[in-house]
């Protein structure tokens, strides 16, 4: 399973019995460089004390008068603990190369040679040594019990984590140590595989920055670096399961430990995220958070990498991609990213609202159903626009800009769903409140709303009034009259919410309507209000003709007029 290898100890009874061990050992290690024999010359005190072992246990399971005398029973026990104490004692002596009586005289078979150099435990140490530089020439050289190892200790585990949390946050790569203060475990697991390999450099600027590691390192991460590059980027370009890397780099002759294994693939994403995708359960990741990568350590088998390089037609849509977005570089992954986040940036209405075009709807749904970003771009995206699929080795000037154009259209289409929503809902508040749909109209239905503000007190209708009298008369504003008419941010409407308006609208008419009719002078006046009245609007009428004023300034200006009697009146 997870060791470096096998050591099978064989354990002759008679001395006639080591020659035939000998030569079996030879034969089968001759094929298998990671499985040793060990032959201990004299065992012949651990079989007699295996043989007593057995011997009481058999006792102990057998002989039922043992239930019921309970000093023979502890007796027994007694025995049975000292005769496994036994085998312990024996058991430890049994590698020694050295001869009886100091150890066991124990012989040494691997490669299909026995190892006539082993003479003491020091020499033990190096035959294992040199065994597995054969095995694992290049696996990395970490100096760092805490990571360098199969199973980390719990606070090996919690300081990886920690380093991993600083990876994934641009702020703590751009400085030193990562921001790392003190001394604890997590620097020292930094200093030893990050630092020491020559990943983490200063760049001209003063900042930090991750980079491959270098072939000269002492650490000898390069090996295996340069082995996950080959996997991500093969030729199939199908996503490989990260559990499925972690077992290729864990074989010979990489050899790589589970403590290293989740640093060293999330370090390589870090380097080439703008040639790579990850996925979680087989959904395309376009900006994986720390969150994913806390979990990709717990549950690598639900996680998986895709390589991306790109040629002709493709590299020119990159190309002209990065170009218009701004993107960083003329990759995959960044025109993605960009991508989605413009689509993240829409609102909830215009990623929903079945009010845009079908093209508009499959641009939308593309985005949510993208299995990778090769897909979306080359395959996906083309059939929306009602394109053939982009192939790398064909260059179409007419396809180009088709692509673009319709990519384009299907942005502003969605990036305008809100603006329409917002000037539709507008138009129908002002012409069922008798306003028209302009600046002035939006000015006059803001004056009179300010103008009942002042007199009607405190009715259903206040809260409205304050809402429009907040727009400051600034019809861009109204966004938020529309928003408290539905009682819902216009940015979360569906299309129920807009057929509710719809019928809102109308009573909030009716009522304004009613409130106004005190003072709309067309209410009943006395004999001599009625003849000053008549007399005003003679005088008014030979006003606007004299000077040729418009309807919605003369409406605008009568409001005011109005509004500033009453101001005088309240003086």
């Amino acid at each position: 399973g997870a060791a470096s290898g096998l050591l099978v100890v064989c354990l002759p009874e008679r001395a006639s019995e080591v020659k035939t061990f000998l030569e079996e050992a030879k034969r089968i290690s001759k094929t298998n460089p990671s499985l040793i024999f060990a032959i201990p010359l004299g065992c012949g005190d651990l079989s007699e004390a295996l043989k007593e072992v057995r011997r009481l246990h058999w006792i102990e399971d057998n002989i039922k008068a043992l239930r019921d005398d309970k000093i023979a029973s502890r007796e027994i026990n007694v025995r049975l603990a000292e005769a496994t104490q036994g085998v312990m004692m024996r058991q430890f002596g049994l590698l020694d190369p050295r001869p009886a009586p100091t150890g066991a005289g124990c012989v040494f078979v691997c490669n299909g040679e026995q190892q006539c150099n082993v003479h003491s435990g020091r020499d033990l140490t190096r035959l294992l040594s040199d065994i597995c530089e054969q095995i694992y020439p290049l696996s990395p050289r970490v100096r760092n019990e805490l990571i360098n190892r199969r199973q980390p200790s719990s606070q090996a585990a919690s300081a990886r984590n920690t380093l991993i949390k600083r990876l994934s946050n641009p702020e703590t790569v751009s400085m030193k140590l990562f921001g790392i203060e003190g001394y604890p475990p997590e620097r020292s697991i930094y200093e030893s595989v990050i630092l020491s390999s020559g990943m983490h450099v200063e760049g001209n600027d003063g900042k930090w920055h991750i980079s491959e590691p270098r072939s000269d390192a002492t650490t000898n991460l390069r090996p295996a670096w340069d082995r996950l590059f080959s996997i991500v980027f093969a030729d199939n370009k199908a996503p490989i399961c990260v559990k499925d890397i972690y077992e290729d780099l864990a074989k010979p002759p990489y050899g790589v430990v589970e403590g290293l294994l989740p640093l060293l693939v999330i370090m390589f994403y870090i380097v080439n995220k703008d040639e790579m995708s990850m996925y979680s359960e087989g959904t395309f990741l376009p900006e994986p958070q720390e969150a994913h990568f806390e979990l990709l350590v717990r549950r690598p088998e639900l996680f998986a990498l895709s390589g991306m390089r790109i040629t002709g037609t493709r590299a020119a849509i990159v190309k002209r991609l990065a170009k218009g977005l701004g993107a960083a570089t003329e990759t995959v992954m960044p025109i993605v990213r960009k991508l989605y986040g413009m689509m993240n940036r829409l609102s909830k209405y215009a990623k929903e609202t079945d009010a845009v075009s079908e093209r508009a709807k499959a641009f939308r749904k593309a985005f949510d159903e993208a299995k990778s970003p090769e897909i979306l771009l080359f395959g996906a995206l083309p059939k929306v626009f009602g394109l053939d699929r982009i192939c790398e080795n064909r260059v179409d000037a007419a396809q180009l800009d088709s692509y673009f154009t319709c990519l384009n259209d299907c942005l502003h289409e969605l990036g305008s769903a809100l603006p329409k929503l917002v000037s539709d809902s507008r138009q129908v508040l002002l012409e069922a409140c008798g306003f028209e749909n302009s600046e002035d109209g939006w000015r006059l239905f803001y004056d009179r709303c300010c103008y009942l503000l002042a007199r009607i007190g405190a009715s259903p209708l206040t809260p409205l009034l304050r809402n429009v009298k907040n727009t400051e008369g600034d019809w861009s504003n109204a966004i938020q009259v529309m928003a408290y008419i539905q009682q819902s941010p216009m940015d979360k409407w569906g299309a129920m919410q807009i057929d509710e308006y719809g019928r809102s609208v109308i009573g909030v008419a009716e009522q304004l309507k009613t409130a106004w009719e005190p003072f709309d002078g067309t209410t009943l006046l006395s004999p001599s209000d009625e003849e000053s009245a008549s007399s005003l609007l003679s005088d008014i009428h030979t006003a606007v003709q004299s000077r040729k004023t418009g309807r919605t300034a003369l409406r605008a200006a009568l409001l005011r007029a109005l509004a500033e009697l009453d101001e005088k009146d309240d003086q």
